[in-house]
C-alpha cells in the first residue's frame, strides 16, 4: 500500500495539470480530513464519499480560477508539497509551525486534536507533523 499523503498529492497534481474538475481517489479517513481542512481553506471545491462495488471512493472536486470570459483558467492551487515523509517524519512545537509563502499559502500540520491548517494550530498553541504546504 502506498503512503495516503502521497497518493492524495499526486492525484491532485496530475489532475492540475490535466484541468481535470473531478478526481476519485480511494477513501481513508486521513484523506477525508486533509479534503476537508482544504475545503475550509478555500483550495478545493468539495469533496464527497461514494461506494463503488464495496469500496469507498473520496470524489473530490478541485477549484479553478475564471479568465474574464467565464472559462477555467488557472488552478487555485499552484504547489502542494509533501514535508513530512515516512523516512523522515517532520514534527515542530507551536512556536516553528511554518508559514507559507509570507502567509498567501498554508501548511497542514497533524496534532493531537486532528489535521488542521497551520495558523489554526498556532491559535490553539499545537504542534505536531507538519504534512504539507498548498499555496
Amino acid at each position: 500500500m502506498r503512503e495516503p499523503v502521497s497518493e492524495f498529492i499526486t492525484s491532485v497534481k496530475n489532475a492540475i495539470l490535466r484541468k481535470k474538475n473531478i478526481i476519485d481517489i480511494p477513501f481513508s479517513k486521513f484523506k477525508d480530513k486533509i479534503c476537508k481542512v482544504l475545503i475550509d481553506e478555500g483550495f478545493l471545491g468539495g469533496s464527497e464519499v461514494l461506494s463503488r462495488g464495496g469500496k469507498k471512493i473520496l470524489r473530490v472536486t478541485l477549484k479553478y480560477a475564471s479568465n474574464k470570459y467565464g472559462k477555467m483558467s488557472k488552478s487555485v492551487i499552484s504547489e502542494i508539497k509533501q514535508v513530512s515523509r515516512p523516512g523522515r517524519r517532520y514534527y515542530v512545537g507551536v512556536g516553528k509551525i511554518p508559514r507559507v509563502q509570507s502567509g498567501f499559502g498554508i501548511s497542514l500540520v497533524s496534532t493531537s486534536h486532528g489535521v488542521m491548517a497551520g495558523e489554526e494550530a498556532r491559535k490553539k498553541r499545537l504542534g505536531g507533523e507538519v504534512l504539507l504546504f498548498v499555496y
